[in-house]
C-alpha cells in the first residue's frame, strides 16, 4: 500500500508540473491544448516511451514480482501484456 501511495504522490506532482508547463506554453503562445491533443509521435518516440514504460514497470514490480507471477501465465516483466491482462480481468 505504501508503494501505491508513493506512486500516487509522484503522479500528482508530475501532473501538476505538466499542467503548469501547458498553461505557460499556451500563455506564451508556444502551443495550445489542441496542439498537445493532436500531436502524433513518430516511431522513435513511441519506442522510447515503450522502453521507459518497461523500465518503470520493472522497477515498480520488482518488489512484488512473486505475486505477479500468478497472472494467468503472463510475463510479469512485460508491461503491455500485464496491462492487457488487467484490462481483460476488468471486462
Amino acid at each position: 500500500m505504501s508503494m501505491i501511495m508513493a506512486l500516487a504522490g509522484e503522479l500528482s506532482v508530475t501532473r501538476d508540473r505538466l499542467d503548469t508547463l501547458e498553461r505557460v506554453a499556451q500563455e506564451k503562445g508556444l502551443f495550445s491544448q489542441v496542439d498537445i491533443e493532436t500531436f502524433a509521435l513518430d516511431e522513435e518516440a513511441l519506442s522510447d516511451r515503450s522502453a521507459r514504460h518497461q523500465t518503470l514497470f520493472k522497477e515498480v514490480t520488482r518488489i512484488i514480482s512473486a505475486e505477479l507471477e500468478g497472472l494467468d501465465d503472463t510475463d510479469a516483466s512485460d508491461y503491455s501484456a500485464v496491462v492487457a491482462q488487467v484490462e481483460n480481468d476488468d471486462a
